[in-house]
């Protein structure tokens, strides 16, 4: 019992952790809907993607973007004493603006949820996604960054 609570609370304690610490762009969308990535008619364009018409191919190259940024900019080197697979799980929202806001990570290590943090937070702006060629927030939710380190 006394292991399970112990446990509990360090997992409460790094989410909690990990929203205290964003100091980034927030935006209160209590007032406009956010809309879940799947209910888009057009995804979200990083600079590297061009429209096409074909709304497979638009997200297949969100999310390359998406990774070859974070891989990119990452400091793996926070993890260099670990091994093995690293998970950490991001959510965030593309604002009609098309900003990154409201970003959150849950990861077994505090520091690499507050990486993850930051180096999402820096996407830059891109074209927002579209419900009836209208500007919509989304959410994209358990966005996962994958690792391994080997000795």
């Amino acid at each position: 019992m006394k292991k399970s609570l112990i446990l509990l609370i360090l997992v409460l304690t790094k989410i909690v952790y990990s929203q205290d610490e964003n100091k980034y762009l927030s935006i209160d969308l209590t007032e406009e809907r956010v809309y879940s990535i799947k209910e888009v008619e057009q995804y979200p364009l990083t600079r590297n993607c061009k429209l096409k018409k074909d709304k497979e191919k638009n997200k297949k190259c969100f999310s390359i973007s998406v990774s070859k940024y974070i891989n990119k900019k990452f400091n793996t080197n926070l993890a260099a004493e670990l091994d093995g697979k690293i998970k950490i799980l991001v959510s965030f929202v593309i604002t009609k603006t098309g900003e990154i806001a409201n970003v959150e990570a849950i990861s077994e290590y505090e520091i690499l949820s507050k990486e993850a943090i930051r180096v999402v937070s820096s996407i830059p702006k891109m074209k927002p996604a579209y419900i009836n060629n209208k500007a919509v927030n989304v959410q994209v939710k358990d966005y996962p960054i994958v690792f391994y380190i080997h000795e």
